[in-house]
């Protein structure tokens, strides 16, 4: 049993799925448990507590694949702007720049600056 998670423009609005056999499946209609307490945070929400969240999509896909849910799903995003990153508001993002005196040096020869 594997899923994943992403997150999809449905309607306008971000919207956090799991992904399941090909099929994009709404956590708001799936789990809506795990998008709790704030909705709005998206799979940051759903990552922070992932002890407690792991187990009920676990058993959501259960239901899905033995066929006691039947959720429809929502089609995957046609357009490739539709398809947003994984974690809308990560609290910091970390950049690396281990080559970045290379591309400085490259067309002059000697270091842009000091």
């Amino acid at each position: 049993m594997t899923f994943s998670l992403a997150t999809i423009r449905v309607d306008g609005s971000p919207t956090p799925v799991l992904v399941h056999d090909g099929r994009h499946y709404p956590l708001a209609d799936l789990a809506p448990q795990v998008l709790a307490p704030n909705p709005q945070s998206g799979l940051m929400g759903v990552l922070r507590q992932w002890a407690e969240a792991e187990p009920v999509l676990l058993d959501a896909v259960r239901r899905l694949e033995d066929g006691s849910r039947t959720d429809a799903g929502v089609a995957p995003p046609p357009r490739l702007e539709d398809w947003l990153t994984p974690l809308q508001y990560p609290n910091k993002v970390v950049c690396t720049g281990y080559n970045y005196h290379d591309h400085v040096t490259k067309d002059s020869g000697r270091p842009a600056f000091s």
